[in-house]
């Protein structure tokens, strides 16, 4: 059993369940532009040439994602491929958006890998009686995410995912956690939370009342790790730091 009187464990996506390594962003979505646009012509839709095509989707994710950064707010891929459909004259069905918005992020789930072993892990996580879900800064709309965890096979053992693409905020604000917290009908110190980012995820649970474990990985090499935070460098090593680590759980 877990300690403490932890209940549940909450994951970030990136580089914690999916580890897509520090990979070539404009090349990714170069990759994404070419697939979407061989499908918008494939279905007879106005599409122009390719540069432009790609040229203006580069730049609108760039200045969306800094956009978020520094408001804290979060926009929805999906939304803006729909609104920008709309003034483009596109008519596609909504089973028509959900495969072109996959397109966008097929490349993702190409280079990604999960733990080998990560479906034994999430069956001891379970079996030790504690919830499981998702807290996820992410763009990239849920339909795609969701598809790509299936693909694995492992969407079911998340019931909570909270994308910040569908709440409108991203970590570290604390609504977030709470929000997960509320969707688990919990109390948000009976919560750990596993992320790779100690600004967002280490810091931003805690402050929310979570308690955190970092996931180590690329994006926190050579960074100070805050005093008294638990620390993994594998998903498989969690059963056994929540059956003997004193979490604050009062």
């Amino acid at each position: 059993m877990a300690s403490n009187n932890i209940k549940a464990v909450f994951f970030d996506l990136g580089e914690t369940i999916f580890n897509y390594g520090d990979f070539d962003k404009t090349k990714a979505i170069k990759q994404a532009a070419s697939l979407s646009y061989d499908y918008l012509a494939d279905i007879s839709q106005p599409t122009g040439t390719f540069l432009r095509y790609f040229l203006r989707h580069l730049i609108e994710i760039r200045l969306r994602y800094v956009w978020s950064e520094w408001t804290g707010r979060e926009f929805n891929s999906l939304d803006v491929m729909k609104n920008r459909g709309a003034r483009k004259g596109y008519h596609l069905t909504e089973e028509q958006w959900s495969h072109f918005h996959w397109l966008w992020y097929k490349p993702l789930s190409e280079i990604c890998e999960i733990e080998h072993d990560l479906p034994q892990t999430l069956d001891k996580l379970t079996n030790m009686g504690l919830k499981l879900g998702i807290i996820s800064n992410t763009f990239i709309n849920g339909c795609s995410l969701d598809r790509h965890l299936e693909s694995f096979g492992i969407l079911h053992y998340f019931p909570i995912r909270v994308y910040s693409c569908s709440l409108g905020i991203r970590k570290p604000h604390p609504e977030i956690f709470r929000y997960a917290a509320r969707q688990a009908k919990l109390d948000i110190n009976q919560i750990v939370y596993v992320g790779d980012r100690i600004d967002f995820d280490v810091i931003g649970s805690s402050k929310a009342g979570m308690n955190p474990v970092l996931k180590r990985a690329f994006s926190s090499k050579n960074k100070s790790i805050p005093a008294g935070t638990f620390a993994i460098d594998r998903l498989s090593e969690l059963p056994g730091l929540l059956e003997s680590a004193v979490f604050n759980s009062d």
